[in-house]
Formats: C-alpha cells, structure tokens, sequence
C-alpha cells in the first residue's frame, strides 16, 4: 500500500525531477522512499541519520566542496559537448564530469610545457597583438576553473596536464590496475601486479610496459621455438585508450583493470556504455561518440587514438589476424562496467615473471 505527501526540495531539484523519464521518476520515489523508511524506523535522530549519509558520501569522494562546484556551475552546462546524451546533463542538472573542478588542487598542479606543447600540436596559430595571459589560455581550453575566487584545475585538466593526478582525492583511484592470474580466476595465486599511474597517457604506456614484462609465449614447429606475443600489443593498447578516455570518472573508487588470465585478456572500465549506445554498435564501429569529449580529443592530438568509430572493427581484424578469435564486449548495466575480452591461451611463456 503506498500513499502521498509532499515536501519542499529546491528549484534546480523539481525542474530535474519533472524532466526525468517515467523509468527515472519511479527509480528516484524508490529511493527517496527507502531514505525515509531507514529515517523513521531507526533509533537515531534524524540529524544523526543525515550525518551518517554525509559522512558516506564524503568516504566516496562526494565532497562538499565538489558539489558546490556542481551547482555553481551547473547552470552554465553546455548540453551537447558531451558524449552523454543532452537530455541526461540536464535531466543531472551538472556540467560533463570531465568538466567538474579539482577543488584541493590549483592551476601551479598544471605542467605548462605539457599544455604548451598539446597547444602546438593542435595547430594552434599565434594571434596578431599580445597574446592573451596564461590564466586566460587555460580559462579558454577549459583546463581551469576560477572556484572560490582560486584558478583550480578541472578534472580534464588534472588528467591530461597535471604533474601527478593521483595526489588528488577524486583521482586517487584513476588509475590502471594490472594483475597477471596463474590461474582460470580471481582467486587463483597472482604471479604479477602493478600499477599504472599518471597522466592518461602515461596510465597507458605504463600498463603496455607492464605487460611487456609478462614475457611471450612459446610455440613449436618441429624442432623450431617460435615466441609468440601474448596478444598484439596495437590490439591492447587501442583497448586501454578506449579505457582511460570513456571510462565513467563519476566513479570515483574504482580503478581500469587490465587481467591477465591462463585463457584470456580482460580490460575492465568503469562504467556502462555511454547514453543509448549498444553492444552492437560498438563493437560493429558505428555511433562513435565519447563521454569525456576533451579528453577523447586530447588523445587524438597527442595520436594515441585514431579516427573515431575505427577502434573496434581494427582490433577485431587484429584478433582473427592473430588466432582466429573475436573480441568479446560485455556491458555490465547493473554493476556499471564495461570490459573487452580477448581469448589467448597463455599456458607456456618464456622471460618475464611466469
């Protein structure tokens, strides 16, 4: 048995409220019904309820100072910009989060040679008189927002251009985790893990350089050895480009995997397939888009990543050019991952840790 009552939220909330989907609506009476039930029913007061609820959020990187940004800023979104679909920013009320405002970190956490060199690979052209100040430059390319009267670094910005990202609370975890299993599972003896850490770039290099490490596999002809890569490390590497740069950065407490198991390659990223996109047309190339579409352009220019909507159909020519097998994309919904597979057995390697 259900029943009505009514209560005041504010302007920005109702508006956001009225413009969700009938799906949504019935989501959020879920929760809002659920935060209730747990607030009437509980022997805490309601103030040590709120408490407890504020002080969860902070654990998960939710903290006041970024969500005054979200809503100093949210009235300034640009819907459109972003992979997400327009209608989803607005229906968020927030700027893209890729757009979102590093607030313990300032514009010195910037590397300017870094910018100025993305800058001229861009093609940008010096302009007749004096050019504009660097403050103004970094306002421009959006790498930087003024947040409480200080020029801070947007998570774009900290990403792409700051000296050492994971200093920051909201990218501690931004990061690519790797693990090599002896095994058909998680729960088999790790033979070797490492850590990714950086700038996007950097994440990607230092993973590829990792699974370098692992070594290559062996294969006989007669009484010839050949070494046989793990998998094409192009394959690989297009994989976990596509993972830094579409990877969900509203999770903020989890990290890309990339696996290694005794019969297949995992990369796992967080969050679900951008707005509508499907399975299907991912992996078949088309409805290219990205939900982070700076970052996504900032890998283009530095040519980490190539035209889009070309990823997917070259890493599976790469895989059945390799052994015969396709890539596997899975788009976990529910528990908000996406992860590419690659079937290679792995059951003999020479040099590396194995």
């Amino acid at each position: 048995m259900t029943d009505r009552i009514t209560f005041a939220v504010d302007a920005d909330v109702a508006r956001a409220y009225r413009a969700a989907s009938e799906g949504d609506r019935r989501k959020l009476d879920l929760l809002v019904n659920l935060r209730l039930r747990e607030a009437t029913r509980t022997r805490q007061s309601l103030r040590e309820v709120m408490e407890q609820i504020s002080r969860n959020a902070q654990e998960r990187g939710l903290t006041p100072e970024i969500l005054r940004s979200i809503g100093d800023r949210g009235s300034d979104m640009r819907t459109g910009e972003s992979g997400t679909d327009p209608p989803e920013q607005a229906r968020r009320g927030a700027p893209p989060t890729e757009l979102w405002t590093i607030p313990s970190a300032t514009a010195n956490e910037i590397d300017m040679e870094a910018f100025d060199s993305f800058t001229r690979a861009r093609g940008r052209q010096a302009e007749a008189g004096p050019r504009p100040g660097t403050d103004d430059d970094l306002r421009d390319a959006q790498v930087c927002e003024e947040l409480d009267g200080v020029l801070r670094p947007t998570l774009y910005g900290l990403v792409v251009f700051g000296r050492g990202p994971q200093r920051y609370r909201p990218a501690l975890r931004m990061f690519v985790h790797c693990a090599r299993y002896a095994g058909l599972d998680r729960a088999a003896r790790p033979i070797s893990v490492g850590e990714a850490k950086g700038r996007l770039e950097d994440q990607v290099d230092r993973a590829m350089g990792w699974f370098r490490s692992l070594g290559r596999r062996e294969e006989y002809h007669g009484i010839l050895r050949e070494d046989i890569p793990l998998m094409p490390e192009l394959v690989l590497c297009e994989a976990l480009v596509n993972a830094v740069v579409h990877r969900d950065y509203a999770e903020h407490g989890t990290q890309i995997l990339l696996e290694v198991f005794s019969d297949r390659i995992e990369v796992t990223s967080p969050g679900a397939l951008p707005g509508d996109m499907t399975v299907a047309e991912a992996v078949g190339g088309g409805a290219p888009g990205a939900r982070n579409e700076r970052m996504a352009k900032a890998m283009v220019v530095r040519r980490r990543m190539g035209l889009r909507g070309r990823g997917w159909p070259g890493m599976r020519r790469g895989m059945r050019e390799f052994n015969g097998t396709e890539p596997e994309l899975i788009n976990e919904v529910r528990h908000r991952y996406v992860r590419v597979r690659f079937r290679t057995p792995l059951e003999t390697e020479t040099g590396g840790d194995g």
